[in-house]
């Protein structure tokens, strides 16, 4: 037997897990109520809702304190990304970026949660810089200033440097890591060779790993 269509334009999904620290509760994005809205669930019951807005949220991710999340929302799906913060009771909304004009895109945070680190295109639209957000004084710091695609990654164990990308175009990347503390850069990967760098993280303070496409037809 056939069904309505409507059936199918009705099915909700959840999307994007997100792991508390202590490995008590899930947060999760689902479109229950229509919209993508960030929920937490724990061990058992019924998912509690933590966001409220009429906007879709794009990402969830707990801070290492566990005490706060970050989400990611627009406005009308124009992808100028802003970020946010919520208690895991889904109280204390905080607006942690406020260029409605920019796209703003999170990095990581620092181990200890003091900030976290991101990419935004405030300076030129054309043009991603980094940038470090402390979550205590609401005080952002540029951390590097380039003429070109710059995205903020991972933060090494001990907090002194950033992994970031630099694309050149969607088969021509290139890995960099930023001193936090003085802003110096140094290149990771093969200079002057197309190839893609993705995934990368730190596996201790001295080493790197990522996936990639160098020598090689698929990553």
């Amino acid at each position: 037997m056939p069904y309505p269509v409507d059936r199918y334009l009705s099915i909700r999904a959840a999307a994007a897990p997100a792991l508390s620290p202590d490995g008590s509760e899930l947060a999760f994005l689902t479109n229950l109520t229509g919209l993508p809205q960030a929920w937490a669930v724990g061990s058992s019951g019924w998912p509690r809702q933590l966001t409220f807005t009429s906007e879709a949220v794009r990402g969830i991710e707990w801070t290492p304190r566990g005490d706060r999340l970050l989400y990611i929302m627009d406005h009308h799906g124009n992808e100028r990304h802003q970020l946010y913060l919520v208690r895991p009771d889904g109280s204390g909304e905080q607006a942690l970026t406020q260029a409605p004009e920019s796209i703003h895109l999170f990095g990581d945070f620092a181990p200890d949660g003091t900030w976290l680190s991101y990419s935004a295109n405030l300076r030129d639209p054309r043009f991603f810089d980094l940038y470090q957000l402390d979550l205590a004084t609401g005080t952002t710091r540029c951390l590097l200033q380039h003429d070109g695609a710059n995205y903020a990654g991972a933060t090494s164990p001990d907090g002194s440097r950033i992994l970031f990308a630099r694309v050149h175009g969607s088969f021509d990347r290139e890995l960099h890591v930023l001193e936090v503390t003085t802003g110096e850069t140094r290149q990771l990967t093969p200079d002057g060779q197309t190839a893609r760098y993705e995934q990368a993280q730190w596996a201790d303070d001295q080493s790197v790993l990522l996936l990639t496409d160098l020598d090689s037809e698929f990553v």
